[in-house]
């Protein structure tokens, strides 16, 4: 099993958090690779994240497709060539504390079938761990 994940944003979007907390939480269970490729503006400018993770060795890290795209420009989640819009600004309403990031961390969880262990994330997010960043991330795993 060869699963390729892509997040992509801008910068301020937290994509290095969200793919490497990912990253931590499942390299318990898979080998993985985690490629980050962004250009040098600091706010604003492009990053894409790409995480393969794979239960034999992993050969190359660069992938053209990927199985599961998070889009955090537009909102938007591309799996099997299906796309779900992503209506943020409502699921805000609802959690006013909705830290976004960690709200796709917890979708992508749950579209690769990890059980979300409040320890396991307290552990990966060390001194970044706080009850809205949880919260967050359980609001998007049982979104999904």
């Amino acid at each position: 099993m060869l699963k390729k994940i892509k997040a992509k944003g801008t910068g301020g979007h937290g994509i290095k958090l969200l793919m490497s907390s990912l990253a931590k939480i499942i390299s318990k269970e898979y080998n993985i690779t985690l490629v980050f490729d962004y250009d040098s503006a600091v706010r604003g400018g492009f990053i894409d994240g790409n995480l393969l993770f794979s239960t034999k060795k992993i050969n190359s890290p660069i992938f053209q497709k990927t199985d599961l795209l998070v889009d955090l420009v537009n909102n938007k989640i591309e799996e099997n060539n299906n796309e779900t819009n992503i209506d943020l600004e409502e699921y805000k309403k609802k959690s006013p504390n909705l830290i976004s990031n960690m709200f796709y961390l917890g979708i992508i969880l749950k579209r690769i079938n990890k059980e979300l262990l409040e320890s396991e994330v307290k552990e990966v997010l060390g001194k970044k761990f706080s009850p809205n960043n949880f919260e967050s991330i359980k609001f998007g795993y049982n979104l999904m």
